[in-house]
């Protein structure tokens, strides 16, 4: 009998727990983050993807622009850099950042006629040369598969 009382006891236990737990899940699901997003169908996840691959294609060379600390950014396909021209024409580094899957290798950032520096990956190899025109930094990159 005890052993019965012992049994029936255990599946009581479990079953609570089961219930408890899938409340829990309920409650994470629905009530504490908010509705749900209803799942996307292949063809929504497809055009979203299009879209977003679109906009993130650059249409040529990547843009300079002005970092805050009075450098320029300057991107090319292995990563980025920011630049600054001193005086009499030299140009200095003051920081890269390789992009996804690459590394910085051979790092020049002078102050120099010119800077250097080379982004790796597994496949492709990006060396960008940096020099000054007009008082402004500009990249050349060559890119080597």
């Amino acid at each position: 009998m005890r052993r019965l009382y012992a049994v029936l006891g255990w599946v009581a236990a479990a079953l609570a727990a089961t219930g408890v737990g899938v409340a829990a899940l309920g409650a994470l699901g629905d009530g504490i983050v908010g509705e749900a997003a209803p799942p996307m169908s292949q063809t929504d996840v497809r055009h979203q993807l299009a879209r977003a691959t679109a906009t993130a294609r650059p249409s040529g060379p990547a843009p300079s622009r002005t970092a805050d600390a009075g450098g320029v950014v300057l991107a090319g396909a292995g990563g980025t850099v920011v630049a600054r021209c001193l005086a009499g024409g030299a140009v200095q580094l003051d920081s890269w950042s390789p992009a996804q899957g690459f590394a910085a290798e051979d790092v020049k950032r002078g102050p120099a006629d010119r800077a250097e520096i080379q982004f790796e990956s597994d496949r492709t190899e990006v060396k960008g040369r940096i020099t000054c025109a007009a008082g402004r930094p500009v990249a050349h990159w060559k890119q080597e598969d």
